[in-house]
């Protein structure tokens, strides 16, 4: 089996809600987990860089590319480019 057959797999059984995406694991950590590290990874990394770091609540064309409903945008500016993530607004 593939990765395009596994995702197909996986998309179609969320659907069904027979599956809760979040609790997938590699056999060490599951997809919520990794998200929490990432979190709390990069607003280490914002927090420790707010020259570079930045958020909002739009997007940069809110008609044609809105935000996630309660969501922000959060980035930082590095030497190779600008690195964004979409969070929670409760973070």
């Amino acid at each position: 089996m593939n990765t395009e057959s596994i995702n197909t797999l996986i998309k179609e059984e969320k659907k069904q809600h027979h599956i809760n995406t979040k609790e997938i694991s590699d056999g060490h950590h599951t997809f919520e987990e990794l998200y929490r590290h990432r979190l709390i990874l990069f607003c280490t990394l914002c927090n420790c860089n707010p020259n570079l770091s930045w958020k909002s609540k739009k997007h940069f064309d809110e008609e044609n590319d809105p935000m996630f409903e309660g969501d922000f945008i959060a980035g930082i500016n590095t030497p190779l480019g600008v690195a964004t993530y979409h969070f929670k607004l409760k973070y």
